[in-house]
């Protein structure tokens, strides 16, 4: 029987974390453990923590840290065979454990990515179809809808101190994984919130930590140990491609077009034209889309940011 080791990070979410950790009790599953790292919280979420008696929940308080930090400070506590994230204001399956035990146990599986569904109040509340495919770019960047082995996670790190700290970590583990499992059925329920980090209207230079971790995802690449196959160096193109541009697109929108705007724009820019050889400059699957996409980059390295901004309003 494997055992579970699931990570959640918590700062200030007295709102949702006790949905939290019922859901994960909630497994009808005998071996595992939940390591909840308080990021210094200033309300109620430690009380609402230390209100569950039960000791298969394991709690690490720290001063505020950021995600980053308090997720590879609970990695190298955690006694599992394999690591799950758990966003504290989210839901996992109940079946969700004995689902990967049964699936692992048969394949021998290292890395597993299964699907997720977003809500909003209540399970089932939104139209959406469960998102996430077996391929680099299709996986996602989130790294919740995914099992990783603890000998996997040793190997790769959350970049410190960076907001978009997790943008390249699930792509690390799939190309050092011998052995990549996919379940086609959700498993994991994402809280969709107007003023999640994913949703706020960052400082435009922020957005710039998004490097962080592809520069560390590009170094892989070039790392001829590794023995990454073509298809998933062309899926690790189209990955930061996509994430970059999805950037860039959302300081077109979101903010003033003004000097921080202007350094950010061209240092996203540049990143992507430095690496376009191997990166390959596919920003899409669809063409019409991979079209538009290139069509804003030529003049976006143009420096015409206002002409990209308004092609892009009536666009999308």
């Amino acid at each position: 029987m494997i055992k579970f080791s699931i990570i959640t990070s918590a700062f200030n979410a007295e709102k949702y974390i006790g949905a939290s950790i019922k859901s994960v009790l909630a497994n009808n599953y005998p071996d595992f453990e939940l390591i909840i790292i308080d990021d210094g919280s200033t309300d109620n979420t430690m009380k609402i923590i230390r209100s569950f008696d039960e000791k298969k929940i394991r709690i690490i308080s720290l001063k505020h840290v950021g995600p980053a930090n308090a997720r590879n400070t609970g990695i190298k506590r955690a006694t599992g065979d394999f690591i799950l994230f758990l966003d504290s204001d989210d839901i996992l399956a109940v079946n969700v454990l004995s689902t990967l035990n049964s699936r692992i146990s048969k394949q021998n599986y290292d890395f597993v990515i299964f699907q997720w569904l977003p809500f909003k109040k209540e399970i089932g509340d939104t139209r959406e179809l469960p998102h996430a495919t077996n391929s680099i770019d299709g996986m996602e960047t989130t790294i919740w809808n995914k099992a990783y082995s603890i000998n996997l996670v040793k190997e790769i790190e959350f970049p410190s101190d960076t907001t978009f700290e997790d943008v390249a970590y699930s792509a690390q583990a799939y190309i050092r994984a011998k052995n990549i499992g996919y379940i086609k059925q959700t498993l994991y329920y994402y809280r969709q919130r107007e003023n999640s980090i994913t949703r706020k209207i960052h400082n435009p230079k922020r957005r710039l930590d998004i490097l962080v971790g592809f520069n560390k995802l590009i170094q892989d690449i070039n790392n001829k140990s590794l023995k990454i196959e073509i298809e998933e160096i062309n899926q690790i193109g189209l990955l930061i491609n996509q994430i970059v541009y999805a950037h860039i697109k959302c300081i077109l929108r979101e903010n003033r077009l003004d000097k921080d705007a202007y350094f950010v724009l061209s240092a996203l820019s540049k990143f992507l034209k430095n690496n376009e050889n191997l990166l390959h400059c596919k920003f899409y699957r669809n063409r019409k889309r991979n079209d538009l996409a290139k069509f804003l980059m030529f003049l976006i390295n143009r420096r015409f940011y206002k002409l990209s901004r308004l092609i892009l309003k009536f666009n999308g």
